[in-house]
C-alpha cells in the first residue's frame, strides 16, 4: 500500500494479510479525495478502518485529527506501525487508533472531536446491516449531524439491498471512483 498524495506521497505501508482487509485501491482513493477537495484543519473519521488507508490518505494531505477504528487487534497493530511511520514523513496531524465496535459509538465517539468526514467501510457481506444500525443509533446519527459521511459500498455480488433507506440522511449522492462504488451522505 502507498499514500497517493500529501506530506506522505509515496509512503509504503503494509497492510494485514489475508482476505478479511481489502484496501480501497489507490485510483479509487486518489479520485475519492480528490472529489472531497482540501482537508487542512478537518476531524476525520476511519470507521472499518482496516488497513487504515482512507484514514492516513487524509493525515497526509492535511487533515487536524485522524480517528481510526477498527474491530481487529490484529488490525490496529497494522494502522498504528503506518501512523507512526507517516509522522516520521512529518504529518502533525493527531492520529489515534482505536479497538472498539464500530457498532457501539458511544464507546468511540470523541465528544470534543466532532468529525468533518466520517469514512466507514465495513465488509461487504455486513455492509448493509452495519448501515442499519448505524442510521438507528442515536449517538452516531447525533455526532454526525454536521458530517460528510463516505460509505464505501459492495460490489453487485454481495447486494445493495439495505441501502434503499437514507435513515436521518437526507443528502445522499453515489459516485464511482476508479471502480469502487461510494455513498455520500449528510444530514444538511
Amino acid at each position: 500500500m502507498r499514500i497517493i498524495a500529501g506530506i506522505g506521497r509515496g509512503m509504503q505501508f503494509e497492510a494485514p494479510p489475508g482476505n478479511d482487509v481489502r484496501p480501497t485501491p489507490d485510483r479509487s482513493r486518489e479520485a475519492l479525495f480528490d472529489s472531497l477537495g482540501k482537508l487542512e484543519g478537518k476531524v476525520v473519521y476511519d470507521l472499518c478502518a482496516g488497513s487504515g488507508a482512507l484514514g492516513l490518505e487524509a493525515a497526509s494531505r492535511g487533515a487536524a485529527a485522524v480517528f481510526f477504528v477498527e474491530n481487529s487487534k490484529k488490525h490496529c497493530k497494522y494502522i498504528n506501525a503506518a501512523c507512526e511511520q507517516l509522522k516520521q514523513c512529518g504529518v502533525t496531524a493527531e492520529l489515534k487508533v482505536s479497538n472498539y465496535d464500530v457498532l457501539n459509538p458511544s464507546a468511540y465517539i470523541l465528544k470534543t472531536f466532532m468529525p468533518d468526514i466520517v469514512f466507514v467501510d465495513p465488509p461487504y457481506a455486513d455492509s448493509a446491516e452495519y448501515f442499519s444500525r448505524l442510521s438507528l443509533d442515536k449517538t452516531f446519527v447525533q455526532i454526525t449531524e454536521n458530517s460528510l459521511i463516505v460509505w464505501e459500498l459492495p460490489s453487485a455480488k454481495h447486494g445493495c439491498d439495505g441501502f434503499a433507506d437514507a435513515g436521518p440522511w437526507m443528502e445522499r449522492r453515489f459516485r464511482r471512483f476508479g471502480g469502487v462504488n461510494f455513498m455520500l451522505l449528510k444530514q444538511k
